[in-house]
């Protein structure tokens, strides 16, 4: 997972991927993340960093909610 457009440039080394790229709101893929998984952010780049899924969860629970509840809208 890459934390913008330009740090998926600085690690691609700007190659063009075979494949699409994909964003996907943060909030909304912890909120379908089970808690055992281990986050790596910015791969092979100095800022690298990896999180639990569960620290993260338990950390943005309240905006977790949020996002959940603000799709359930209309149903």
């Amino acid at each position: 997972m890459f934390t913008s457009t330009e740090k998926l440039t600085e690690s691609t080394q700007g190659a063009e991927l075979p494949f699409p790229k994909y964003e996907i709101d943060g909030f909304f893929l912890l909120s379908i993340m089970n808690g055992n998984e281990t986050l790596r952010v910015n791969p092979a780049l100095s800022d690298e960093a990896f999180f639990k899924a569960s620290d993260l969860k338990e950390y943005y629970k309240a905006d977790i909610k949020k996002l959940m509840e603000k799709m359930n809208l209309g149903k």
